[in-house]
C-alpha cells in the first residue's frame, strides 16, 4: 500500500476513535457521588462518603493533540486503583479547578480528564489545553 494512502488511513482512525471516545463519554461528563464543594471548586469527599481519594495523577501534556489523562493509562502503572471509582476530581496542574478554565473539558468516572486542543482553538489556533490532573475517589475498602 502506498505510504500516502497509509498516512491517510491512519488519520482517519485516530479521528474516528477521538470521536467515539467523545461521544461515550458524553453525558457522563462529571460524576461526583456525596461530595461537598470546597472555596476552589474542587469537589471533597465529606467524611460520611466513604471516598478514599488518591493522589493526583498527571502522565500527559498538552502537546499534540490535547491532554489526555485516561484511566486506563494510569492504572498500567498503578494497578492498584479502583475499577469502579465513586468520584474523580479533575484540575490543572496549578491547582484550578477545571471548570474555571473555560475549556471543553471531559471529566468522568469512566474515562479521566480529556481535552482536545482541536476543541479550544476558537478564534486563535495557537490556543492548546491546559495541563490537567487526576485524582480518583475510590471506596474506602480498595485504593
Amino acid at each position: 500500500m502506498n505510504d500516502k494512502y497509509t498516512f491517510y488511513i491512519l488519520g482517519v482512525v485516530a479521528v474516528m476513535a477521538i470521536i467515539i471516545m467523545t461521544l461515550l463519554v458524553k453525558n457522563d461528563l462529571t460524576n461526583i457521588n456525596n461530595t461537598n464543594t470546597d472555596s476552589s471548586g474542587l469537589a471533597m469527599a465529606s467524611a460520611k462518603s466513604g471516598i478514599n481519594w488518591t493522589s493526583w495523577y498527571n502522565t500527559d501534556s498538552p502537546d499534540g493533540t490535547g491532554d489526555y489523562e485516561l484511566l486506563t493509562d494510569i492504572r498500567k502503572s498503578h494497578p492498584n486503583i479502583c475499577t469502579e471509582p465513586l468520584a474523580i476530581q479533575c484540575a490543572t496542574s496549578d491547582g484550578a479547578t477545571y471548570s474555571s478554565t473555560k475549556q471543553k473539558v471531559t471529566c468522568s468516572t469512566n474515562i479521566g480528564v480529556i481535552c482536545q486542543n482541536s476543541l479550544n482553538n476558537g478564534s486563535s489556533k495557537k490556543v492548546r489545553c491546559k495541563d490537567y490532573k487526576i485524582r480518583i475517589g475510590c471506596p474506602m475498602n480498595s485504593t
